[in-house]
């Protein structure tokens, strides 16, 4: 899922360096030249969905019903600093 830009971040009129392509590819915007990559995931969420979406569409809200039924589970944030892991689980706050 990517992160949506902070209100700081567009008072400083950055960019987005990363666009979601489709469901399972984005693009990351390189450093050098401004030119675009693109990777592959199993999955990949526009910074635009809804915190109910981004648990439905990952699988999470299934987890959370398998936690209740007794079984484990696990969510698992992984990624840079202010790439978006808190705001992912938590939503905005």
């Amino acid at each position: 899922r990517l992160r949506p830009l902070l209100p700081n971040e567009i008072a400083r009129g950055e960019a987005p360096c990363c666009e979601v392509q489709d469901a399972n590819s984005m693009l990351v915007r390189t450093g050098v030249g401004k030119q675009w990559r693109q990777y592959a995931f199993d999955a990949c969420l526009p910074s635009d969905r809804s915190q109910r979406q981004a648990f439905q569409e990952s699988g999470v809200t299934n987890l959370l019903d398998s936690a209740i039924d007794g079984y484990a589970g696990t969510v698992l944030a992984y990624g840079q600093t202010g790439s978006g892991k808190t705001h992912t689980i938590l939503g905005r706050l």
